[in-house]
């Protein structure tokens, strides 16, 4: 096993009657964790890793079809891109983004005419 920070907060918000409810946190726990697959299912059972995977997949999906929705696409475009992904590794470090990757992984997904919309600002901001 290895040890884990685990880190939470309760931000600063309002209450059902709109009043101000103060921030709590944040607060940092230490908890074990397995360094394996192996270790993972002697840890806890093959059915609460396979849900507990499933339901943050299933999370990460809806943010994705969110996005999509946003951007105007249609379901069959929405349907196409879902089906061409697959559970990654999770990001380490406070949700970084790689612009860069995030930029060509965008481009691979998109339909021709978005590609070339992308290429176009690409020109306009190299000759900027």
């Amino acid at each position: 096993m290895q040890q884990k920070e685990v880190t939470a907060k309760v931000p600063a918000g309002k209450d059902k009657e709109g009043n101000a409810t103060p921030e709590y946190g944040p607060v940092t726990v230490i908890v074990d964790f397995p360094e394996s697959f192996e270790e993972a299912l002697g840890w806890a059972s093959e059915e609460a890793i396979l849900t507990n995977a499933f339901a943050n997949w299933r999370v990460l999906m809806q943010s994705g079809i969110r996005t999509a929705l946003r951007a105007g696409k249609s379901e069959d475009q929405i349907q196409s891109e879902c089906e061409k992904m697959v559970l990654g590794v999770a990001r380490q470090g406070g949700g970084r983004v790689d612009v860069q990757a995030a930029f060509i992984a965008k481009f691979r997904t998109s339909t021709p005419e978005v590609q070339a919309e992308m290429l176009a600002t690409l020109r306009e901001a190299a000759q900027e």
